[in-house]
């Protein structure tokens, strides 16, 4: 819970009615406010539209960041429920900051958090297309923050896949080699992906490195974690391997051996949910094949005629 800051000031009162904006993401406006009664929803835009990626309750102070640094709003601020706020202007708020270092120091750790909260929220439902915000929320919930300098190293080929990676800001390069020492995988990725899932997927040692190119920040899903928000929500799992498709067909070293990528479920009544989807995406970059319990055994039996209903491209 972020703590409560007594201003001293005679500050200006407004009052918020239930769905009103109290300013807009991409907004120049510089004032800052803090919640007084009620809550306020912190909404950002996305490609599957607005998610809410947090809630201000009583107490909470919010505009600080765009207001001490300058810049746009990075949200749009909702009232969820009736909400008195006071307001600040922006000279009124940096003399408070001078005349109170301390305090400072733990407001921008506060706003650095929620704004790493915020980031997170909407690379999840950027990535993912999630528009259960339940799913966003139990993602969140469960990230570590880590931040690496240009040249440091993430992970290295063959390491034990003990997390994954949500990247916040800065650039990563992604690479592999064979056993003969042949570069397989040269690539670099940015702000929006996630990396490190096909260990944790596979249960297998890393299958590459990775390694920061610059500045870089990073939500961490420690393993336990992703497996749990995967068990919990199955179909999360078919928009993880088609980031993982995608990637292995924009990989930018040639390569003709063949690649297969597999998967199989143990989730009672999961064909519909999980593999109907998955095997639509897939078909487009090479051939698939779709067996249930209902044709397997006819696809042994007759490999050539596809098991019957085997969806076969």
């Amino acid at each position: 819970m972020a703590a409560t800051y007594d201003f001293g000031l005679d500050a200006t009162k407004r009052h918020i009615a239930v769905g009103e904006v109290l300013c807009h993401e991409g907004g120049t406006d510089t004032e800052v406010f803090q919640v007084v009664t009620g809550s306020l929803d912190v909404e950002r835009s996305t490609a599957s539209g607005p998610i809410v990626v947090a809630t201000l309750t009583d107490g909470a102070l919010v505009g600080e960041v765009a207001t001490a640094m300058g810049g746009n709003r990075t949200a749009t601020l909702r009232a969820s429920e009736e909400t008195l706020v006071s307001v600040f202007t922006q000279t009124e708020f940096a003399a408070w900051l001078n005349a109170n270092p301390d305090a400072a120091d733990a407001i921008a750790a506060e706003a650095r958090l929620r704004f790493n909260r915020s980031r997170a929220s909407a690379v999840l439902a950027n990535l993912f297309g999630l528009e259960n915000q339940a799913i966003v929320d139990a993602i969140v919930g469960q990230l570590q923050w880590t931040t690496l300098a240009p040249g440091d190293l993430l992970f290295a080929q063959g390491d034990h896949a003990d997390a994954a990676y949500l990247l916040l800001a800065g650039r990563l390069h992604i690479y592999a080699t064979d056993e003969i020492g042949e570069t397989t995988l040269d690539i670099e990725v940015g702000r929006g992906e996630i990396v490190g899932e096909l260990g944790i997927l596979e249960d297998a040692p890393r299958s590459a490195g990775a390694r920061a190119i610059r500045d870089t920040t990073m939500a961490m899903i420690p393993r336990d974690s992703f497996e749990a928000i995967t068990a919990a929500y199955p179909n999360l799992i078919v928009r993880v391997f088609m980031t993982v498709i995608d990637r292995l067909t924009h990989r930018h070293v040639p390569d003709d051996r063949a690649r297969v990528v597999a998967l199989a479920s143990t989730i009672p009544n999961s064909e519909p949910l999980l593999f109907v989807p998955l095997v639509a995406a897939v078909e487009p970059f090479g051939s698939t094949l779709h067996l249930t319990s209902s044709n397997l055994e006819q696809y042994v039996r007759d490999p050539n005629g596809h098991g019957g209903d085997a969806r076969a491209s």
